[in-house]
């Protein structure tokens, strides 16, 4: 890895304590045990950091069928406003290529939602938008409530359990099944076929033919359940379920997804909609485990489960940022850019920037709607996150009856959390718990009125 003297022209300045920008490997799964260290002082020194990867970096980025040619080079903008321009500038910035730092080949040759442009992101995002309507969201939450309580049931006397694998993918999972209009019990299928969607791109033929496997069972599914929806739909039945408005909604002229297109689509639904949430979930715990006064602040104060969870979405973003491909040459962020280079918004980095928000570094379950409405985890413009409602209340409902249910919940000192090194993801992805099985409280006997209750007030 190298940081080049490009770095020396977006405004690169000595850090007294010796901070190398060099040091910052945005792929090391070492950087990942301290990576809010790097933000920190990068945003300062190097606030847009030029990563050149080696020969080891570059083999495996670019063996994968998907991966259309080879990227040399990366550049990370670690400040607010750099990364807020990025995000509304989708002329100028392109997603087609995909997230990652790979030269991805468009799906179906043109794209889908977070993975398209132009024309084609409208039309697909007007056809996927109804499925995560507050319309179609706000029924899921009684649901989501008894899945939460039956699995705290499950393990209330064990007294450990890792949050990750044993509560947040189970919730998280659990409520993608249900919002695509399969039974709970599946949630475990798809899980798999969730981590086979994100193992498509991991560099080598077993997780490629995983990830074909995966879209295989999708489509499998469309074609099981889409004819029978699409009927229902027709003889004016109100259906919820995103498959439906998946497979029936219309453009602005009158098509609908080709059955490729739609596969694709449920694939992103289960990519992005599992892993990310969980992860979200893990962060909140952990951070109110670490921070006992905000801990009890909430405690005292549930209606301020809404704000907490946007200040966890703000202090340890799931989503470490998202890669763009400059459109044309350019200068931005105080550096030249070739048309075709591979930026990165680094989300993390952007919610702790201190020209932003008032002592950032501060986690504050009661802090300021004003600032949190500047958090740019969800992203912001045109390809904001689709199902932020729907993540938001997976968080705020999975927390909030956790901690009431389990109020002597702590980390387990005897094990320490993991992080995930995964490139795109920012978080934990193991985090092992405690509690005193005497300490666990019953479920509420009403989960309409329960999860109307946890929610809280959203921020908006």
């Amino acid at each position: 890895m190298t940081a080049t003297a490009d770095n020396a022209a977006a405004g690169v300045t000595t850090d007294v304590t010796g901070y190398d920008p060099a040091s910052y490997d945005p792929r090391s799964p070492e950087v990942k045990q301290n990576i809010e260290e790097h933000f920190e002082r990068l945003r300062t020194t190097c606030p847009v950091h030029h990563h050149v990867f080696d020969q080891a970096e570059l083999k495996e980025l670019n063996d994968n069928p998907y991966v259309a040619g080879p990227v040399t080079e990366l550049y990370s903008f670690m400040r607010h406003r750099d990364v807020e321009e990025i995000l509304q500038s989708p002329d100028r910035f392109l997603s087609i290529e995909g997230a990652g730092p790979e030269r991805m080949t468009p799906v179906e040759g043109t794209g889908m939602l977070v993975w398209s442009d132009g024309e084609t992101h409208r039309r697909s995002r007007k056809i996927c938008l109804p499925a995560f309507s507050p319309k179609n969201i706000a029924p899921l939450a009684p649901m989501l409530q008894t899945r939460i309580d039956d699995l705290i049931d499950g393990f209330a006397d064990t007294g450990h359990l890792d949050l990750m694998a044993d509560f947040a993918l189970p919730v998280t999972s659990g409520m993608i099944a249900h919002l695509i209009g399969l039974p709970i019990e599946r949630a475990p299928e798809i899980l798999e076929w969730g981590y086979a969607v994100i193992a498509t791109f991991g560099g080598d033929d077993a997780s490629y033919q995983r990830g074909l496997w995966s879209l295989g069972k999708i489509g499998e599914f469309l074609a099981e359940v889409g004819p029978d929806r699409a009927r229902r739909r027709a003889e004016g039945e109100e259906l919820f379920d995103a498959i439906t408005h998946v497979l029936t909604t219309e453009d602005d002229n009158g098509s609908r997804f080709t059955p490729q297109e739609a596969v694709v689509a449920v694939s992103q639904f289960l990519g992005a909609g599992i892993e990310s949430s969980a992860t979200a979930m893990c962060n909140g715990i952990y951070l109110l485990c670490t921070n006992p006064d905000e801990r009890r602040k909430l405690a005292e104060n549930p209606a301020l489960i809404g704000t907490a969870v946007e200040e966890i979405l703000r202090y340890m973003a799931p989503i470490e940022g998202t890669c763009r491909t400059a459109a044309a040459d350019m200068e931005f962020g105080g550096v030249p850019l070739r048309a075709g280079t591979k930026i990165r918004p680094v989300y993390a980095s952007a919610n702790m920037d201190e020209e932003v928000f008032a002592d950032p570094k501060r986690f504050r379950v009661d802090r300021d709607r004003s600032e949190l409405r500047r958090h740019v985890t969800f992203g912001t413009g045109v390809h904001s996150c689709l199902g932020a409602a729907l993540a938001r209340r997976e968080l705020a409902l999975g927390i909030s009856t956790l901690l009431r249910r389990i109020p002597t919940l702590e980390l387990d000192p005897a094990e320490e959390p993991t992080r995930n090194t995964i490139f795109l993801v920012h978080g934990f992805d193991y985090l092992p718990i405690r509690w005193d099985p005497a300490s666990v409280l019953p479920r509420a006997e009403d989960p309409v009125r329960a999860a109307t209750a946890a929610t809280g007030p959203a921020v908006s």
